[in-house]
């Protein structure tokens, strides 16, 4: 089950974590798998500078502004390879990426792709390449995980399955692309993560007032890395239909994502406590 709390006070992961640093002091240890361009590694820096924190980004494109990125932040551990359920070497299918033109936030990192993919097309993708896989158990073998946040094109579940020892020792807190696997929600249920939903990213053809009339709210237009615009948003309709086949055909709905809050068991009170810190300082402002 998907809880939608995190959603309606609209509160950013990295508000979280700031919270959680301020509060608990315990953000000591952070993995970003499919780092890209760093950002996401710079803002768990930010947040603690003491803390170890581990990027693993297999795409050669994209190398060049991960370092540009983090070369002020010499304690971030730049690792070249991508996090799977084995090591081995795969092959990287990478639709596109961004060249002269680009007229997104990227638009200044020439050779950065967000789309490299283990489940691509050779004839589709403008780069085919082999890359180096890694586990994450084989990777940190002691200690508990603070922090992991994973956006690696659906391979999510094979990044989970290679953490079977980390997720044993705990890993208190995961933010996780979703594209509505079941299979994924199956791996974080049986590890007993408790899972919030964020905003949405989707494509679609419909029009906004078939949009909002479904339960979006907060309808943006946003250029991607790929040139693409698509839609974000928020949902406050049946989550249920999100997951309905019929419910996408109707609204011309191409592809959908969130970004997962996942909770271990083990934190979960820290973590209300944090979320009620803030809605209590909401409350104050108003």
């Amino acid at each position: 089950m998907i809880n939608n709390v995190i959603q309606l006070m609209n509160i950013d992961i990295f508000k979280i974590l700031k919270l959680r640093q301020k509060i608990f002091g315990d953000l000591n240890l952070c993995v970003d798998a499919g780092a890209a361009a760093g950002i996401y590694s710079k803002k768990m820096f930010n947040i603690n500078p003491q803390a170890k924190v581990y990027a693993y980004e297999p795409f050669p494109g994209n190398w060049i502004h991960l370092e540009n990125t983090l070369k002020e932040y010499q304690t971030v551990k730049i690792i070249k390879k991508a996090l799977s359920d084995k090591k081995e070497t795969r092959k990287l299918y990478v639709s596109s990426v961004v060249s002269e033109g680009n007229q997104s936030f990227a638009k200044d990192m020439i050779g950065y792709s967000s789309v490299g993919t283990f489940w691509g097309n050779a004839d589709r993708s403008k780069t085919v390449i082999d890359v180096e896989c890694t586990t994450l158990d084989e990777e940190i073998q002691a200690g508990i995980i603070n922090f992991l946040k994973m956006d690696v094109q659906g391979a999510e579940p094979l990044v989970l399955n290679g953490s079977k020892q980390a997720l044993e020792r705990g890993i208190e807190m995961m933010f996780i692309e979703f594209s509505f696997q079941p299979h994924l929600l199956q791996i974080l249920q049986k590890h007993q993560y408790v899972c919030f939903d964020t905003g949405y990213v989707f494509s679609s053809s419909s029009t906004m007032t078939e949009l909002l009339d479904v339960g979006f709210r907060d309808l943006k237009n946003v250029t991607l890395s790929t040139g693409d615009t698509v839609f974000t948003a928020k949902f406050h309709g049946d989550y249920a239909q999100l997951q309905s086949s019929e419910f996408k055909k109707t609204l011309k709905i191409g592809w959908l994502q969130t970004d997962l809050i996942c909770v271990s068991l083990d934190y979960l009170k820290k973590f209300f406590y944090i979320i009620a810190t803030e809605l209590g300082s909401k409350i104050e402002d108003k």
